[in-house]
């Protein structure tokens, strides 16, 4: 599968994959690590040794209806109605098709599954893209049973820290008692440091979170935020947070003590992108979560 030196020739590796009549043996795979003299350091990976002969040498079960099964257990509406092919290997062991309202392009592929006690069956993985979660699914070619499922979404785990208000402004008033013209001044109120990962309930469907892990900026899944002073439209560059805390002291107008600090100043700056930043995930998950999709990708896109 692969054999590759690195570039100042003294690390190679080569990888190889166990196959039987053409199909590859799920899992199969062996990796070796080489010194610059040649020399075998390490091996890695699974290989299948003593099985039996294989049951079969075509599925009794093709492609859609394997796709068919593994969908009904995972409670997905895609019969093999819903399955029209895109493409396909000229021996047929491999097949996609294409999207269908209940998930993007879908692969299936051959692969002998190894048992316990040797024996191998000639199985269909069903790769299926649905949201938020993406499925390996591989059903026995013979039987239609399933015989390994692994869900491939990660979801985000770690959390972030943000300094920002959390109502409409820094002196927020609404409503007001006040008439117009009455130049009224609603009081100031102080920031409050928010903790999440953005993918909390109810926002499931939002796996990925604001921010990747290990990410520490505001440029995340959702949203780049940042200022725009170089005369180049769009973002200069993003705010960057101290070990995921975005945390920055600035005293906005009307200023206590007034008339507060110029929005040219660094924290000032970094901390207002800090509060688009929390907003705009706000408004981008509320719109989500009530299944303006279209509407708050589109939003996104033209205005932040």
């Amino acid at each position: 599968m692969a054999d590759y030196v690195n570039p100042a020739g003294n690390m190679a590796w080569v990888e190889l994959e166990q196959r039987i009549n053409g199909i590859p043996v799920f899992q199969g795979q062996i990796r070796g690590g080489f010194t610059a003299k040649g020399e075998l350091v390490r091996t890695t990976g699974l290989l299948v040794a003593g099985s039996a002969a294989p049951a079969l040498e075509k599925p009794a079960i093709d492609g859609p209806q394997a796709v068919a099964l593994a969908a009904e257990r995972l409670n997905l509406a895609i019969t093999t109605a819903d399955l029209s092919e895109k493409a396909s290997d000229a021996d047929g062991t491999s097949v996609t098709f294409n999207a269908t309202a209940a998930a993007a392009d879908i692969k299936a592929w051959q692969v002998y599954f190894p048992l316990p006690d040797g024996q191998l069956r000639l199985a269909w993985i069903a790769q299926i893209m649905s949201s938020p979660d993406a499925f390996m699914t591989i059903i026995d070619g013979e039987t239609g049973a399933t015989l390994f499922r692994k869900n491939l979404t990660n979801y985000q785990t770690q959390a972030a820290t943000y300094n920002v208000y959390t109502t409409e402004s820094p002196a927020p008033a609404a409503p007001t008692p006040a008439l117009p013209g009455a130049n009224f001044q609603a009081p100031l109120v102080a920031r409050q440091s928010v903790t999440l990962i953005g993918n909390e309930a109810p926002n499931t469907f939002n796996n990925l979170g604001w921010m990747t892990d290990g990410a520490n900026s505001t440029n995340g899944n959702n949203v780049e935020a940042g200022i725009d002073v170089d005369g180049v439209n769009g973002v200069d560059a993003p705010v960057g947070g101290t070990s995921r805390v975005f945390n920055f002291a600035y005293n906005p107008s009307p200023g206590s003590p007034a008339p507060g600090d110029a929005p040219s100043l660094a924290a000032f700056r970094n901390g207002e992108v800090t509060n688009v930043f929390y907003w705009t995930n706000r408004f981008h998950d509320e719109l989500y979560r009530q299944g303006f999709t279209e509407a708050a990708r589109n939003f996104q896109n033209d205005n932040f």
